[in-house]
């Protein structure tokens, strides 16, 4: 992240060095919990907004049979359209590239509390919601663009030999779920900032769509969806898109294909592989996600490690012709080292982390023994060490002035957890953990 920095988000900083939308699920939450990233990511949004009716160089948004063209690059079309990158209209993309102008004002807006962002970019987010709309048809997106312009998922394991995605049936139930989650998110941030009519009409056309998603893609033997990959699992948990009463199938059917069917490996890119690691933050599967993490085989990043890696790759493979050895590509476990294993979440809420989570992983979802981790939030330092040591636990905790907390401290059933202060009061217990609110201040929890 820290060598991929220059103005604006880019893949790389020694080839193609473009502010790709796509690569920012990936980079953006790991970001903002390693840097103070506000200003920065307020900028880049400008650069988006500037870009916006441009249309992308590879491609031609006109003819779907038609890509790397010279002549006419950039045209500006005047709508809602957005390139697959900014400050420039160079590279190929999809849906999610372009749709990170609905996403990270989000995220930005949870984590600093401060809804400028949102009322900045909400007339770019309506265009960009016109412009898929106009793309859709009977509830569903259809592919649009050249034939650099609806790429899915990207650079999964063995993705270059099995070439690009963006004519593919389950690319098509990727975009479709990510287009459902850019209208979730359009209407929580039209609630936010009082824009009722258009909160209603996205929720509306998020519902519609998410029953047409099922309905096509949905395999109700399998419990999966289009080509039954841990992307499409993953895509589908993303934009929510099953019935109520089918999320927790669709997630253990998620379990499955990580655990048995790749064997603790991920198999996912890099669009799919930020779904997949949001989806499991918040489902508090610590267990799935340090299962993946900790492979040092193929694919993993412990194999970009055990073979020399000093930096991430831009594949999972080794040595590929033209392969960066410094790219943005899987980021994604940098959000997680501090709000799963250090346990420092943010609250929803409370944006801002004026109030926050503290939840110290379980036990059995780990190997770890201990974390230490400190995070300069927007609204002070907030510090967490946790350690296990013969059965029992303890937890330091720094809660910053003016703010609040609820820690979770996992237990047996019935087991006392000790909080010298007493200003730490006990609320409730629940799955397995004890939950205090614990105001400003420092607490030492332990489990004998």
């Amino acid at each position: 992240e820290n060598l991929s920095l220059g103005g604006y988000v880019v893949d790389c900083p020694q080839r193609e060095r473009f502010g790709y939308g796509g690569d920012a699920h990936a980079t953006s939450e790991t970001g903002m919990f390693n840097y103070k990233m506000g200003a920065f990511y307020t900028k880049w949004l400008q650069d988006w907004r500037d870009v916006q009716g441009t249309e992308p160089m590879t491609g031609n948004m006109n003819d779907t049979a038609w890509a790397r063209k010279e002549a006419g690059s950039g045209r500006h079309f005047g709508n809602g359209v957005l390139p697959q990158s900014a400050p420039t209209y160079h590279g190929g993309g999809g849906p999610a590239w372009g749709g990170i102008v609905v996403t990270l004002p989000w995220l930005m807006y949870r984590h600093y509390g401060d809804t400028r962002v949102l009322e900045e970019n909400f007339a770019m987010i309506d265009k960009w919601l016109d412009f898929l709309d106009s793309h859709t048809e009977n509830n569903l997106l259809q592919r649009y663009g050249g034939s650099w312009d609806f790429l899915g998922d990207w650079l999964w394991p063995n993705a270059t030999a099995e070439g690009m995605n963006n004519d593919k049936p389950e690319t098509l139930c990727l975009n479709n779920c990510y287009r459902v989650y850019n209208l979730r998110t359009a209407a929580k941030i039209a609630r936010v900032i009082g824009c009722t009519a258009e909160a209603e009409k996205w929720e509306r056309q998020a519902e519609a769509s998410a029953k047409a998603i099922h309905a096509a893609f949905y395999d109700s033997e399998d419990h999966s969806y289009a080509d039954r990959s841990m992307a499409n699992l993953a895509a589908a948990l993303y934009g929510n898109v099953m019935p109520p009463e089918l999320r927790r199938t669709v997630i253990d059917r998620l379990e499955k294909e990580i655990l048995v069917n790749r064997n603790g490996h991920i198999h996912v890119g890099i669009t799919a592989g930020a779904m997949l690691f949001k989806v499991l933050r918040d489902e508090g599967r610590d267990d799935l996600i340090y299962a993946m993490t900790s492979k040092t085989d193929y694919p993993g990043w412990g194999f970009m490690r055990d073979n020399g890696a000093t930096t991430i790759w831009e594949m999972w493979e080794k040595d590929l012709p033209g392969h960066s050895l410094l790219h943005s590509s899987y980021l994604y476990p940098g959000a997680w080292y501090i709000d799963g294993v250090a346990g420092i979440r943010r609250d929803d809420a409370v944006p801002g982390f004026r109030k926050f989570i503290v939840r110290v992983p379980r036990p059995e979802d780990t190997a770890l023994s201990w974390a230490k981790a400190s995070f300069d939030s927007p609204s002070g330092t907030i510090r967490s060490h946790w350690t296990r040591e013969n059965g029992g636990l303890r937890l330091s905790l720094t809660v910053p002035p003016n703010t609040a907390a609820t820690v979770w401290i996992p237990t047996e059933e019935g087991a006392a957890v000790g909080e010298a202060s007493g200003f730490a009061k006990e609320i409730a217990r629940k799955n397995g953990y004890v939950l205090f609110e614990a105001p400003a201040g420092k607490y030492e929890f332990k489990i004998e």
